[in-house]
């Protein structure tokens, strides 16, 4: 059985068996069940679950608890899978301010709200607006944590791509650099982490041109998964597309150091300069698209 359904079923066991239970229960295992099926994809009914835990936290606590924001912050991300991003970006601005008031500016819990705020922004690709924030967050968590923690990491890696999207190449490389060291030291040289890291640092050295580097880095970033997962396995799969369409690349641009955006933009007129993992989904696709003419 599911752990949603036994989610469900203990909660409809708790309504029978504990009519009179306080609210806050009834809260609580609604947040969890909703949880539980945003994990399972299920994002419609997470999403209702999720109101109606909010709801009750609200009605419990007031609307400007950290419960409530707790709610909030969970709900914001199930409408940005849902594709709901301006309600998304509300929900999530909301979460922030009520936990910004309750615990201050610099708490770890604010992080958070900045960390899944930057990510709605980057999604409405108001990038500088994603850039600020993620930066917040950043510091906030080098504060909490030092320089070397896997936290200080992921920061990195989401600071860097947006850096990217903003066309700041050279300092999402030094970023994501930063975050494959930390990765490196706290997993191994052979962790799904590493190989992440790896994959969005080979795609920004392919933005800048060093080829030779993207190659050797994105050859690393498929050997992980490889070992670990097969050959078969999307995560293989995806970086193996992108190693593939980077020595199509390679092999037809005229120098190494041309840049990717450059290179797009010169023999792709109708194009301007597109966030990086939109390029490199069209290096992806169009060979097939080529073949199907």
């Amino acid at each position: 059985m599911h752990l949603a359904e036994l989610c469900k079923r203990a909660l409809a066991i708790a309504g029978v068996t504990y009519s009179t239970s306080p609210p806050t229960a009834t809260a609580c295992n609604n947040n969890v069940l909703g949880l539980v099926l945003w994990n399972l994809q299920k994002f419609s009914d997470a999403h209702k679950v999720l109101e109606r835990a909010l709801a009750m936290a609200e009605t419990t606590y007031g609307p400007s608890h950290p419960t409530v924001a707790r709610d909030l912050n969970n709900l914001g991300l199930i409408l940005r899978d849902l594709g709901e991003v301006a309600g998304a970006r509300t929900t999530l601005e909301q979460a922030l301010a009520i936990d910004e008031a309750a615990y201050g500016p610099n708490h770890p819990t604010v992080a958070r709200d900045l960390e899944n705020l930057g990510f709605v922004l980057q999604d409405l690709e108001e990038f500088e607006g994603a850039r600020e924030v993620l930066e917040r967050a950043l510091a906030i968590d080098e504060a909490t944590y030092g320089p070397k923690h896997p936290k200080i990491a992921r920061d990195l890696n989401n600071l860097g791509l947006v850096l990217r999207d903003l066309r700041e190449v050279a300092d999402a490389r030094t970023a994501l650099e930063r975050a494959l060291v930390i990765h490196e030291a706290i997993y191994g040289l052979s962790h799904p982490n590493v190989a992440f890291c790896l994959r969005n640092l080979g795609l920004t050295l392919w933005d800048l041109g060093a080829l030779t580097e993207a190659r050797a880095t994105l050859e690393r970033a498929v050997q992980i998964p490889t070992e670990s997962l097969g050959v078969e396995h999307p995560s293989t799969q995806t970086t193996q597309d992108y190693l593939d369409a980077l020595m199509r690349e390679g092999m037809q641009c005229p120098q190494e150091g041309t840049t990717a955006g450059t290179w797009h933009k010169a023999h792709v007129c109708t194009l301007v300069w597109l966030p990086g993992i939109i390029q490199r989904t069209i290096a992806v696709l169009s060979p097939i698209y080529k073949s199907r003419l």
